[in-house]
């Protein structure tokens, strides 16, 4: 339904350019009808909370100690998790603290990364769909996004929220980052060593949480404020 809309809308409206140009085409995107309309959040739901980090983590089993890589995403070929677990499991090789993994998601690779994890003796917690994907990110330590591809990439705007470092693939558009120090960038043609120092700088960068969640709070992050996202669709009807 996505192509015959292009000639029957009055107003186009997308997340990002890239998701608007997937959907609608260039020339919509380039038109003054095209709008960009941010996934709006209760931004406040995601800053970093000590209580959080510890709630979650005695949920999960895991020690305060422990180092924990994170990812969110439907478990779909596009997300990329195959590559998470192998990066995983090469850091955690090199790595002199306990290590575990934490995939939030579902989708029709579920049981190919389960056994994936089992074979590489990697220690991975796996999370259905939760209602509370806020409070876990307070328990992560770093987070690493591998996608191939993204029309934006909402979880990485929200880790930022939760002041968390953010390793991200270049298929993630340039318009998921609202805190320039928080994330960084590596190219999936980049060797699995290259991401392992990555994450090494990360987790190693993974101090003053909250501060780090204000800032990100702040300037662009405004953009994603469900309160600024509601004045906006409302002045997009409004013409």
């Amino acid at each position: 339904m996505a192509y015959p809309t292009r000639f029957l809308a009055d107003k186009y409206v997308a997340p990002s350019m890239l998701a608007g140009e997937s959907r609608f085409g260039r020339k919509v995107v380039e038109s003054k009808e095209f709008n960009i309309l941010r996934n709006g959040f209760v931004i406040e739901d995601f800053e970093y909370n000590d209580e959080n980090r510890r709630d979650i983590r005695k949920k999960l089993d895991i020690s305060d100690d422990a180092v924990v890589i994170g990812n969110v995403g439907r478990m779909v070929d596009a997300k990329n998790q195959t590559f998470f677990l192998d990066v995983l499991h090469k850091y955690a090789e090199k790595s002199e603290k306990e290590v575990v993994g934490l995939i939030i998601g579902s989708g029709p690779l579920h049981q190919k990364l389960v056994s994936k994890a089992s074979e590489m003796n990697i220690p991975v917690k796996f999370i259905s769909n939760t209602a509370e994907i806020n409070k876990y990110y307070s328990a992560f330590d770093a987070f690493i996004f591998p996608s191939i591809f993204e029309g934006l990439g909402n979880v990485v705007v929200e880790a930022q929220m939760a002041g968390l470092n953010v390793l991200m693939s270049e298929a993630v558009p340039n318009e998921a980052v609202i805190n320039n120090e928080l994330v960084y960038v590596e190219s999936l043609d980049s060797s699995i060593d290259s991401w392992v120092n990555r994450v090494e700088d990360l987790v190693l960068k993974n101090a003053n949480r909250n501060q780090k969640s204000a800032e990100s709070l702040r300037g662009d992050g405004h953009q994603y404020d469900l309160k600024f996202v509601n004045e906006q669709l409302e002045n997009i009807y409004s013409f």
